[in-house]
């Protein structure tokens, strides 16, 4: 807000503004602000805006999903809805580690959106550390062919302390698994 309020100091258009107009404008911008440090969430939003869903999954909490998918029979059902859906956000990659069958069921589910659909990853490790993450060479460099030859990469740099101290001013991202609507 204060980066806001000097711009605003030297922008002459603003001065002729009302108290109350230029204040809005602060918390406008820092809400926005504040919006757009979830990345991921903010490009799900605007996909949102344009018609389009997505399903929004914390990568442990989905292959949990799926063992249980395995277990109930549901399997290739999950495995549709994941496929058709536009937009895929897998959050929170590279906190746990990976079974032979987890590297197995993220290979079949990236197979499936290859050239159709898009996927979002959102991790804290550096795309060059995947490869160990992943673990077993051969289905690591399979995983990663599907990944990393048609991404468009966005490496934030970070400042200060975690943005998960104080939740942000807008919507929660949505419950995993769970499609996201066209919301205003």
């Amino acid at each position: 807000m204060a980066l806001a309020l000097e711009e605003q100091r030297e922008t002459p258009t603003t001065h002729a503004l009302a108290f109350e107009e230029r204040l809005a404008l602060l918390v406008d911008r820092e809400r926005l602000h504040r919006q757009n440090t979830w990345i991921a969430c903010a490009l799900a939003h605007q996909a949102c805006r344009q018609g389009l869903s997505g399903r929004y999954w914390r990568v442990p909490r989905l292959f949990e999903e799926i063992r249980t998918a395995h277990g109930d029979g549901s399997y290739l059902k999950l495995l549709k809805r994941l496929a058709k859906s536009p937009i895929l956000i897998l959050d929170d990659w590279g906190l746990t580690a990976l079974s032979t069958q987890d590297r197995a069921d993220l290979l079949e589910i990236l197979d499936d959106r290859l050239n159709a659909r898009s996927t979002v990853i959102c991790s804290q490790l550096p795309v060059d550390t995947w490869h160990a993450y992943l673990g077993e060479p051969t289905l690591a460099d399979a995983i990663l062919d599907r990944v990393v030859h048609h991404s468009h990469r966005i490496e934030l740099k970070t400042h200060g302390e975690s943005l998960r101290k104080d939740p942000p001013l807008t919507n929660t991202p949505p419950t995993p698994g769970t499609d996201s609507k066209k919301r205003t």
